[in-house]
């Protein structure tokens, strides 16, 4: 499992950090498999939805093994 800023802020863009992905959160722009997501650390599984109110929406597919900096490979589909 992942906390859902750090999968938005990589789902939507690239340049947009982790903290920014925070605030966004705490502003309530983002949803979570349908419902307002208002925690930075909500738990994000396979097959969990993420949207963000006027950038899309995407799924979280798959999470795959572990880097050698024990960092976590992750799939998604983004839907525009």
């Amino acid at each position: 499992m992942r906390r859902t800023h750090s999968i938005w802020s990589r789902l939507f863009s690239s340049s947009v950090t982790p903290s920014a992905a925070a605030e966004q959160i705490r502003l309530g722009l983002v949803s979570l498999n349908y419902l307002p997501c208002e925690r930075t650390d909500a738990p994000v599984k396979e097959g969990d939805v993420i949207s963000l109110r006027g950038r899309g929406k995407g799924c979280l597919a798959e999470v795959g093994g572990r880097s050698k900096k024990d960092r976590l490979f992750v799939t998604a589909q983004v839907y525009l």
